[in-house]
């Protein structure tokens, strides 16, 4: 089975606007299951530096596994005056950035499903599953670009069942008895 931690809170909204155009409660944009519907957006108008959002996750339980952490989101962009901004999408645990993935390939004609998978040294890594964070960053971009996300959310393995006791290992010790 799978568990799966969505966005339930807000760190930072950057310039993002949620679905409504309004500026905090994005994390209600973007939880797994939100679809097509609802999303957040990051436009640039005048400026053109790199946008920031950053999500509190859900608490996951630890897996007991380093295998199939993923990262999950749901995109599409607009570029302007030339190509759409990249996405960079990077989970952390606190402060600490687990991986970070610059996706400079976004569909510019419809929301499109991406993901990544940790590597079993970055899943290894996270000692804190009730610390980890979602970043999104719209980079650069020129005026009229935007980025639209609707879903976005890391996956885990459930925890695995505790393992059998092994069978307590008899040792018999070597008895000698003489007799006379």
């Amino acid at each position: 089975m799978t568990q799966y931690a969505s966005p339930n809170s807000d760190v930072l909204d950057g310039a993002w606007t949620n679905a409504g155009g309004g500026q905090g409660a994005l994390n209600s944009n973007v939880r797994k299951g939100t679809g097509d519907g609802s999303y957040i957006i990051s436009e640039v108008a005048m400026g053109f530096d790199p946008d920031l959002c950053k999500f509190g996750l859900q608490n996951p339980d630890d897996p007991n596994s380093d295998a199939d952490h993923i990262v999950r989101y749901r995109a599409i962009a607009a570029g302007m005056f030339g190509p759409a901004p990249d996405l960079i999408i990077a989970l952390y645990q606190g402060s600490s950035g687990v991986r970070s993935v610059t996706n400079g390939s976004v569909s510019t004609s419809a929301l499109t499903d991406y993901s990544f998978t940790l590597t079993t040294a970055e899943a290894a890594s996270i000692g804190d599953y009730d610390a980890l964070q979602l970043w999104i960053t719209r980079g650069a971009g020129n005026m009229g670009d935007s980025m639209k996300l609707s879903e976005a959310y890391f996956e885990c393995p459930d925890p695995s069942a505790p393992a059998a006791a092994a069978p307590a290992t008899v040792n018999p010790e070597a008895f000698l008895m003489f007799l006379d």
